[in-house]
């Protein structure tokens, strides 16, 4: 696929714009430094291999081509030629309208990358705030489970014990009826004790 090697002109085969064809630099060394002075690129040279070293029949007279033949060819002599070249002016405001374009869309980037960084760094701080009072919290309530999970413990073994004098105590007479004992087994969701009955 070919391109037009003239600076700022967008043609290229992969376009198919109708009537446009592209033409290689001459390789008579005369013609081809008239070219290269016209197409003005700084530190470029045409080679054979590179898709960039044609010019497109935009940049060029109609009297440059040849009436004769089916395709489209050049006149062998066709010397200064480039009608829509911009002069030396123009490519300097082009290039400055880019550079001031570029500063500015590099300036808007860094400033919108700088308020994420410290939108970021706030939730990262409130996140990490949150986790260390979900961590205390759930510290605390284990605690409570433990605690209450160890008097249940204690209150079973209570129970046995009691269960165990009772029968023992059951050939005795004269000992006062046993106190009815309710036991907490654990908690129900809303942190009420759940008894054995």
């Amino acid at each position: 696929m070919r391109y037009c090697c003239v600076p700022f002109c967008t043609s290229s085969q992969r376009k198919k714009q109708p009537g446009v064809s592209f033409h290689e630099i001459p390789a008579d060394a005369t013609l081809r430094e008239q070219w290269l002075k016209v197409i003005s690129r700084k530190d470029w040279q045409p080679n054979s291999t590179s898709n960039y070293s044609a010019v497109c029949s935009l940049h060029l007279l109609d009297a440059d081509f040849r009436e004769d033949t089916k395709r489209r060819m050049l006149k062998p002599v066709v010397g200064v030629m480039l009608t829509d070249i911009l002069d030396v002016e123009e490519i300097e405001l082009l290039a400055e309208a880019s550079r001031a374009k570029l500063e500015s869309y590099v300036s808007l980037n860094a400033k919108t990358t700088e308020e994420l960084r410290e939108e970021n760094a706030q939730l990262k701080a409130r996140c990490e705030r949150s986790s260390f009072q979900l961590e205390a919290a759930l510290s605390e309530h284990r605690a409570q489970i433990t605690a209450l999970e160890d008097a249940c413990e204690r209150a079973k073994q209570q129970a046995a014990q009691l269960a165990k004098t009772r029968q023992d105590g059951a050939a005795l007479t004269g000992l006062p009826e046993p106190l009815e004992l309710t036991v907490v087994l654990g908690l129900d969701e809303f942190g009420y004790g759940v008894v054995d009955s």
